[in-house]
């Protein structure tokens, strides 16, 4: 029986007391939430990094399809055809706050130009959709037609391409509001093949920014040789040296949010939106730009 007390009083002082359980509890409470404010943190620099590669791999992939095309953009050789036109949309500007202080300027154009596959000639048209919230969906339309397939007359075969490559062209510069109607100028327009629906493809959503910059060989921003238009430039029978074909996108979570919002509270949440959009800028030559006979001349 003494033995037993011994043992009984050892297991007594051993036991752990109200306070040292909640002293445990405590800690074990508080190393708990570490763990899970770690894990969080992990999981959304995890998010957001597969984010950036989603923006970035889409970037790079518009930015691609984009400049593949302006790559072949060609001149008519026809007179009095307009083979270029940028128009800017969405006035006015979103301005952009940066850190430190300073700002950027986005702008948004309506870019179409004509491009040429043998007898061939596509007329192409990058435009954003953005309904003057900002931002919103680039989208690209393609026009073709087949000169093989115009009358073989030789006496009205010019007239028949220039129609049909303008209307082409008139056709995908056209506003997503605009309706297209074609008045005959002359009888023999009716001959001329009628112009498929023109289908937009949606390319990228979340652009707050995309502008193409023609320069000169010397590297000056083109001036010469342009048609003069209200809120943009043209070409005709001209093709520059090279283009700058800038590109700006938001982040998935940014698109999100700033397509919950209403017009104004949309432009409005794009100025603060500087960290969440990333900017693509690439500079192409055009394969256009030596005639056959300067090719010519050069080999001699």
């Amino acid at each position: 029986m003494k033995r037993t007390k011994i043992q009984r009083g050892r297991s007594l002082e051993g036991a752990f007391s109200l306070i040292e359980i909640l002293v445990a509890v405590t800690l074990l409470s508080v190393i708990t939430i570490g763990l899970l404010a770690m894990f969080y943190q992990t999981q959304k620099a995890f998010r957001l990094g597969t984010s950036q590669v989603d923006v970035l791999e889409g970037g790079r992939g518009t930015m691609q399809l984009i400049c593949r095309d302006l790559q072949q953009m060609h001149t008519s050789n026809m007179d009095d055809m307009t083979n270029f036109l940028a128009e800017s949309t969405g006035e006015p500007w979103i301005v952009m706050g940066l850190p430190g202080g300073g700002q950027r300027q986005n702008r948004l154009q309506d870019v179409s130009f004509l491009t040429r596959e043998g007898g061939t000639w596509n007329a192409i048209s990058y435009r954003v959709h953005h309904r003057d919230r900002g931002g919103g969906t680039l989208y690209r339309a393609v026009l073709s037609v087949d000169m093989e397939g115009i009358l073989t007359d030789a006496n009205l075969k010019p007239r028949h391409q220039w129609i049909a490559v303008s209307n082409i062209f008139g056709r995908v510069c056209e506003r997503f509001t605009g309706t297209y109607s074609v008045t005959n100028p002359t009888p023999e327009v009716a001959m001329t093949p009628a112009l498929p629906p023109l289908v937009f493809d949606r390319i990228a959503d979340g652009v707050v920014h995309f502008r193409v910059l023609a320069y000169t060989e010397s590297g000056m921003l083109y001036t010469n040789n342009s048609l003069v238009r209200v809120n943009g430039y043209g070409m005709r029978n001209f093709v520059p040296a090279y283009l700058d074909v800038e590109l700006a996108i938001l982040d998935p979570k940014g698109v999100e949010q700033f397509n919950r919002r209403g017009d104004a509270a949309a432009r409005a949440y794009l100025e603060t939106q500087a960290y969440r959009t990333q900017i693509f800028r690439q500079r192409i030559n055009l394969r256009a730009r030596q005639l056959e006979h300067e090719l010519f001349a050069t080999a001699k």
